[in-house]
């Protein structure tokens, strides 16, 4: 005689709940890993201004730095005295450099300064795409650890809204320290 098996409709019932739950488990379960470590936010990468203090080699530099997209990156400076009223920018390609309301191009070995800007896109474009070491939440905040072009870099962002707060690229001679963040889309 065959076997008939019978469920009733309130183990039915049941089971599609645990069901349900379980896909609503998972489906936060991964919407969570957006964040780094420790449920700290990401850093913010792209879609910021921000003042930032820098030191490369032996300059110390002061300016206002504006990132909308992967890539690129525009700086303009407000120290040393002789670096005041002067706007670089990066496009992914290109740099230019805007001063007395010109714009124009740049060979990039002929401005020493043009190398620092591009250390800070290569290491934000690393860290956007998840490259490195990922990152890990610290006394000092979250900490992305990378490679990029210019070599190692370290990048230490608020866990709690994803602001950037240093950047250090030590085979350049570099270190960022940025304020007032901002995020800009446009």
């Amino acid at each position: 005689a065959p076997m008939v098996c019978r469920i009733s409709w309130k183990r039915g019932v049941a089971a599609l709940v645990f069901l349900a739950a379980a896909a609503l488990c998972l489906i936060l379960a991964m919407s969570s890993c957006q964040k780094s470590g420790g449920g700290a936010e990401a850093p913010v990468v792209t879609g910021f201004e921000c003042d930032v203090a820098l030191t490369y080699r032996d300059m110390e530099i002061t300016g206002h730095l504006t990132r909308l997209n992967a890539g690129t990156l525009t700086l303009a400076f407000t120290e040393p005295a002789s670096l005041k009223d002067m706007t670089m920018m990066w496009d992914g390609e290109n740099i230019s450099m805007k001063m007395y309301g010109l714009t124009f191009g740049v060979d990039p070995s002929e401005i020493p300064e043009s190398a620092l800007g591009k250390g800070i896109v290569d290491a934000l474009d690393v860290a956007l795409r998840g490259g490195g070491g990922g990152a890990r939440v610290t006394e000092e905040g979250v900490k992305t650890e990378g490679d990029s072009v210019n070599g190692q870099f370290e990048l230490l962002s608020d866990p709690e809204s994803g602001s950037l707060l240093s950047l250090k690229v030590p085979s350049l001679n570099l270190k960022a320290d940025f304020s007032t963040f901002a995020v800009k889309t446009s």
